[in-house]
């Protein structure tokens, strides 16, 4: 990437970063690193290919001086081969060593390996292969779409028996392509570890199985489900806890990205609509409005929909929301079956804010 060797960094951010090598270790930052502290990097949409050791951050770091990362952003980083072959891949790094290495507040998501698929490869979420002491923060690893015919995990793909790995207070969900299917599963120890001695406490894992994150036009969505009946404003209030909004969708574009997450998570999800008179003639589909202000310019709504259905007690249909097929409906804003939702954040800006509000 920019360097061949990165010493200690921080407070990078780098955007639409293409590496192609032919050397044994490959990043969109560097191949390897000599330093000892990489903190506040952000790297986003970097397509990497390369031979051996690839990351979307640095294809290798072995020293025996300590290595820490921290609050670091890896967002939708693509990865293959640069030929053919077997790879060590990650979103941080394909391999690291050293005498211990920390990850705090870091993230992530969006790393796609479609592109490694050579029997005996390696892919982790934060690293292809660890072969030293690996202490692990309040970092978040989601959305990993590869292939099941390598050995995957959501740390760390391999595993080397001189290694003590805690985790602490993680979120960690995935995509995994299977026969060009994508499926949800939770990578916690599916990767391979070589002796059984390894040290590892998974109980300190959280499985995201609730959240998957998209991108449409520069916006972000993610979408969440819950265990209780929430509620319209309930979820609009969630998003705005998180720097962002209830989705709004202006085209079918829209529409067809946020569909895309919502049919994987949920059966129906809250969206940022509702309407502007409850009473009176017009109870049809243009008395909705956005959240956000938007002009109202597109809908989708489900065949006989908006038709303000339950009317009793004093209640109208007045929020909206969207089935999994990505047909819409209107519904009371405190219907008791409503589990899911999406929060959209406007630009890179407002959903890092968000990843990082935890970590802080």
């Amino acid at each position: 990437g920019l360097f061949d060797s990165l010493p200690d960094t921080k407070d990078l951010t780098l955007d639409n970063v293409t590496v192609i090598s032919e050397t044994t270790a490959a990043g969109a930052l560097a191949g390897q690193l000599t330093g000892t502290s990489y903190s506040g990097i952000t790297v986003s949409n970097a397509s990497i290919s390369g031979v051996g050791f690839i990351g979307g951050m640095i294809g290798w770091g072995n020293f025996l001086l300590p290595i820490d990362f921290s609050g670091c952003q890896l967002l939708n980083p693509h990865i293959s081969l640069f030929g053919s072959g077997s790879a060590s891949v990650g979103g941080i790094g394909g391999y690291v060593g050293g005498s211990n290495v920390t990850v705090s507040g870091t993230t992530v998501s969006g790393l796609n390996a479609e592109g490694v698929t050579g029997a005996g490869s390696y892919i982790g979420g934060l690293f292809g292969e660890t072969e030293s002491d690996v202490e692990i923060r309040e970092s978040t690893v989601t959305e990993i779409t590869i292939y099941r015919d390598v050995y995957i995990g959501a740390i760390t793909g391999k595993i080397y028996s001189t290694s003590d790995v805690k985790l602490v207070n993680n979120r960690v969900s995935a995509v995994v392509l299977e026969d060009g299917v994508k499926t949800i599963v939770p990578l916690t120890a599916s990767g391979e570890i070589e002796e059984s001695d390894t040290n590892i406490d998974w109980n300190e894992v959280s499985a995201v199985t609730s959240k998957l994150q998209t991108i449409y036009n520069g916006h972000f969505y993610e979408v969440f489900t819950t265990n209780v009946d929430i509620t319209w404003n309930e979820a609009k209030a969630s998003c705005e806890a998180k720097n962002g909004h209830l989705v709004t969708i202006t085209s079918a574009g829209e529409n067809s990205a946020v569909a895309g997450i919502v049919n994987q998570f949920a059966e129906s999800a809250w969206l940022g609509a509702y309407r502007t008179a409850c009473y009176g003639h017009d109870r049809g589909p243009h008395n909705f409005a956005w959240v956000t202000g938007e002009e109202w310019v597109y809908s989708n709504w489900s065949s006989g929909e908006p038709n303000d259905h339950h009317t009793h007690q004093g209640k109208c249909e007045d929020c909206l929301h969207m089935y999994s097929n990505g047909l819409w409906n209107d519904y009371q804003y405190d219907h008791t079956n409503m589990r899911g939702y999406v929060c959209e954040w406007d630009s890179l800006q407002s959903y890092l804010n968000y990843l990082t509000m935890n970590a802080e």
